[in-house]
């Protein structure tokens, strides 16, 4: 065969061999879609659906307003003043709603896995199964995780740790190299380097009392409280750290002369129990209480 022939020959081969590898690309581009192929799942935005007056958020390092429609990204932050709350839409299945004085930073939105960091306050969750994603939220360091993947529970930031109740479903907390499951109906405290507490039932009293027998009674004690554990205390607006066993002595400044202390408890289920009590004068009495139940 001559040299050109067999050039000729070459060229119509290769072409065909490339016409060929074009159609098959294009058939499995175009190939119909498998009926029992579960649904790609994309990745979420975070979405602002609710936010009260004086709710912020902080790109790139600057705080500013934020209103209902905004979004937030990686790394952005959203925080709540005083008596204000927002909710945010983690894609169609989580919303996670701020109470105030809360701070939440968003730290990963992917399609297997939502990762937030609790920086301060409590937030409430809601999350509706879909079988691929897990909702994990963590605390300021990220030493410390909950992380569930259908159901509703609130985490409350509680100094070097979290406190989580689980209204429904199954939670799962993290911390010192061990977990916990927090079945509904159930609290735990996790604190940084250390085995979260076992799970336990969620009182159903009220998760404020005051002590009626003082044994250390000094003149510098004010009052003595109960306080069930998974939960934030202010006293005159100042914080306080609930210890494991929940029992805070108040002391009055030795020259103070305010004779009763406001006292506020926020639980991680979400009950904000208010309380003015006057300073110890024989038994003292409590003077007035508010109670709100799935306070946001």
């Amino acid at each position: 065969m001559p040299r050109d022939a067999r050039i000729r020959e070459g060229v119509l081969v290769a072409a065909a061999a490339l016409a060929i590898g074009l159609i098959a690309v294009l058939a499995w581009r175009l190939r119909p879609a498998d009926p029992d192929a579960p649904p790609a799942v994309e990745a979420p935005d975070a979405l602002v659906v609710a936010a009260d007056p004086g709710v912020e958020r902080r790109s790139d390092g600057a705080w500013a307003e934020t209103r209902k429609g905004d979004s937030l990204h990686v790394t952005d932050s959203i925080r709540t003043g005083g008596g204000s709350t927002a909710e945010l839409a983690l894609g169609r299945g989580a919303r996670v709603v701020l109470a105030e004085r809360s701070e939440v930073t968003v730290r990963e939105l992917t399609a297997a896995l939502l990762r937030v960091g609790l920086v301060q306050g409590r937030i409430s969750v809601d999350l509706r199964p879909d079988g691929t994603r897990v909702l994990r939220v963590e605390d300021r360091t990220g030493g410390v995780a909950a992380r569930g993947s259908a159901g509703r529970f609130g985490v409350l930031a509680r100094g070097e740790g979290l406190a989580v109740a689980s209204s429904e479903g199954r939670v799962t907390v993290e911390s010192g190299g061990a977990a916990v499951e927090v079945p509904g109906g159930a609290e735990t405290i996790a604190w940084r380097g250390a085995a979260p507490l076992p799970s336990r039932p969620i009182p159903r009293e009220v998760v404020l009392r005051v002590a009626r027998r003082l044994e250390e009674r000094r003149q510098a004690v004010c009052t003595v409280l109960q306080v069930d554990a998974a939960s934030e205390l202010t006293v005159n607006g100042a914080s306080v750290e609930v210890p494991a066993d929940g029992r805070v002595v108040v002391t009055q400044p030795p020259h103070g002369r305010r004779r009763d202390v406001e006292v506020v408890v926020r639980h991680a289920g979400g009950l904000v129990e208010r309380k003015v009590l006057p300073c110890w004068e024989g038994e003292g009495e409590v003077s007035d209480l508010e109670v709100r139940w799935n306070a946001r």
